[in-house]
């Protein structure tokens, strides 16, 4: 038989810290390449290419909701921004013109 480590057996702790070193951003991903391709233990081999699996999976749905939120939502978010956007210039151009015309009157006020 075997000893622990050596043809793949692998404690349950042993999975959980290589999950949470996965999840870790930039590191965690280069350890997961690494154990994807070049691990020397077989369990380990295989789980971190499930873990992969499971990301690269993740990533697609979730490519796949942002655009149908985009499609449905977000057109109508942004053509709502640009209505508000006008609005806003308009009001500004008469805040701008109400603020010119007060000054015009205070300066002949005074003159």
């Amino acid at each position: 038989m075997a000893r622990y480590g050596e043809s793949g057996y692998m404690g349950a702790w042993s999975y959980v810290w290589l999950e949470i070193l996965y999840c870790i951003p930039v590191i965690g991903w280069i350890f997961l390449i690494i154990h994807c391709f070049t691990s020397s233990n077989e369990n380990r081999m295989h789980f971190a290419r499930s873990f992969f699996a499971k990301l690269v999976l993740a990533i697609i749905i979730m490519a796949i909701t942002a655009l149908v939120l985009y499609l449905t939502v977000g057109r109508q978010y942004f053509e709502h921004q640009v209505e508000v956007d006008r609005a806003l210039r308009d009001y500004t151009d008469q805040y701008n013109e109400i603020t010119r015309q007060f000054t015009e009157r205070i300066q002949n006020i005074f003159r």
